[in-house]
Formats: structure tokens, C-alpha cells, sequence
């Protein structure tokens, strides 16, 4: 790859800026050098959450995908710059010397987990993966497509990341599994089909 930036943009060709300073914004956050990747608050068409970061618990989901971008969450968590397990890689800034270190998007992923892998293989590097509530881009991508992406793909990841998987340092034990909404009685113990049905529901 040949690139004299000292950063990297994965942007997909269906996304739109909202924010005007969204890159700048995400740009200032290289000033820690312990980040090795950024990535915005990203929403559907509609403009609800599709994705404030991934996170583990086990499967990879997003946290209140589908809500208002309004939406504080517990402890002000969609407000506040964190670090977060993952980023969807529609639109990531990456340090350039990281991305080279750890191989770049891993071609045994060329669909939906390869930014995953990503972001697992930076962190294993010693680099944070932080995610900007400051910075909003439209993803223009269904929100019925959650449903297309467990399975094999999800198997594929666990093979190679199932300890990292079981153990998200950034899953709390009160959100619902799959959805990673807050629990309550009647979304304890749901099932990952019955998950999926709920998400769809108040999308």
C-alpha cells in the first residue's frame, strides 16, 4: 500500500457526512498516541442509531442500534468519547503505521466481520479503539440485515477470537444479550431469534 498520510479513511460509498467537522473531530483524537483507530456515531436513513461501537456478549452487536441518537444512555454512554471492542469500518480513521502492522482487514472477512478483526487485531497491538459521539455519519444500509449476519460468519470469528468474544471488558451483565439494551423482566432471558424479532419491532 502506498500512502504518505500518517492516517487511513475507510469510508463506504453509502455513507453521508452530518456533522461538517465529523473528520476533523476524528482526526483530533491521534493526539493520544495510544489510538489506533476512531470511528463516529453512525446512523440509518431514518436517523436511529445503527451503530455507538460494538460490543460483545458474546456475538458482536451494536450498542442501541435502532434508538434515537438522542438517546444518553446509562452513565451519559452514547455522550462521552470511549473506548469501545469495536468499530464498523463504513467510515474509521486509522493510525497508518498501525494499520500496517497488524496486516490491514484480513481477507478471510471480505463481508461483515472484517473490521471486527480489525479492531481485535489493534487492540491486540497495544492500540485503543475509540469511539466519538461528536462526529455523525449516515450508513445507508437496512436495518433488517442484523438478521443476515449471525451463523457461519459469527462462527468463523469465534474460532479466532472466542476467549476476546466471552470476555468484553466493555459488556455490562445488566444489558440484554444480543441487543445490548438494558434488561428488563421480559428481555432477561431472550433467545437470539427472539432478540432479533424485539430489534425489528421498534426499529
Amino acid at each position: 500500500m502506498s500512502c504518505e498520510s500518517d492516517l487511513i479513511l475507510l469510508l463506504n460509498d453509502d455513507t453521508e457526512i452530518i456533522t461538517a467537522e465529523a473528520l476533523e473531530l476524528m482526526v483530533a483524537m491521534f493526539n493520544d498516541p495510544t489510538v489506533g483507530i476512531v470511528g463516529p456515531m453512525l446512523l440509518f436513513e431514518d436517523s436511529t442509531i445503527q451503530s455507538a461501537g460494538h460490543i460483545f456478549s458474546p456475538d458482536p452487536t451494536d450498542l442501541y442500534r435502532a434508538r434515537s441518537p438522542e438517546t444518553a444512555g446509562p452513565q451519559n454512554l452514547l455522550k462521552v468519547q470511549r473506548e469501545v471492542s469495536s468499530l464498523i469500518a463504513a467510515c474509521a480513521l486509522i493510525r497508518r503505521d498501525v494499520f500496517e502492522q497488524v496486516g490491514g482487514l484480513c481477507m478471510e472477512f471480505p463481508g461483515n466481520w472484517n473490521d471486527i478483526d480489525f479492531c481485535l487485531k489493534v487492540q491486540l497491538a497495544g492500540y485503543r479503539a475509540v469511539f466519538t459521539p461528536h462526529a455523525h455519519l449516515f450508513h445507508f444500509e437496512s436495518k433488517t440485515r442484523i438478521a443476515k449476519r449471525v451463523e457461519a460468519e459469527v462462527a468463523k470469528l469465534g474460532a479466532r477470537w472466542g476467549s476476546v468474544l466471552d470476555d468484553d471488558p466493555y459488556f455490562n451483565p445488566n444489558l440484554q444479550r444480543y441487543t445490548n439494551i438494558w434488561k428488563t423482566d421480559s428481555t432477561s432471558k431472550q433467545s437470539l431469534d427472539e432478540a432479533l424479532s424485539f430489534l425489528l419491532t421498534v426499529a
